[in-house]
């Protein structure tokens, strides 16, 4: 079966999972489906620095300059943010597969439909989001 997460759900998602109390076995699966989605949300971050530094104003050294906002925010100028954009906008819908059990599905299941936790306003949406990566398991 394959459990496929939008780039930008994977942090929720994996902050989801592991927030729920399970023991044992169910812990364990769990355990090690957010081990292989950590690593896929390091290597994404990675992907995210790369497309970053492409598109960063350099100084004549070749660094990435950065300039700092009125309330000592650090920014990154970029040499086109509308290209940036687009390309950003495609590495975070970038489809994510991941292999997964019966067994993990059940508690995929379980962590996500007979949760206790209420949610509101856009954490709602989020939630919402996550539980339709859930029915969508094939």
């Amino acid at each position: 079966m394959k459990l496929s997460l939008r780039a930008d759900l994977l942090e929720k998602f994996a902050q989801f999972i592991n927030e729920e109390n399970l023991t044992g076995k169910k812990s364990r699966l769990r355990t090690r489906l957010h081990k292989t989605i950590a690593a896929k949300i390091e290597a994404h971050i990675e992907e995210y620095k790369q497309l970053v530094n492409e598109h960063a104003v350099k100084d004549d050294k070749g660094e990435v300059v950065t300039d700092t906002t009125e309330n000592d925010e650090q920014i990154i100028p970029l040499i086109d943010a509308g290209k940036f954009k687009i390309e950003l906008n495609e590495l975070m819908s970038e489809e994510h597969h991941f292999e997964i059990d019966e067994d993990t599905k059940s508690v995929l299941e379980e962590i996500f439909f007979e949760t206790e936790r209420t949610f509101h306003n856009q954490e709602a949406v989020i939630y919402d989001e996550l539980c339709t990566v859930i029915e969508n398991i094939k």
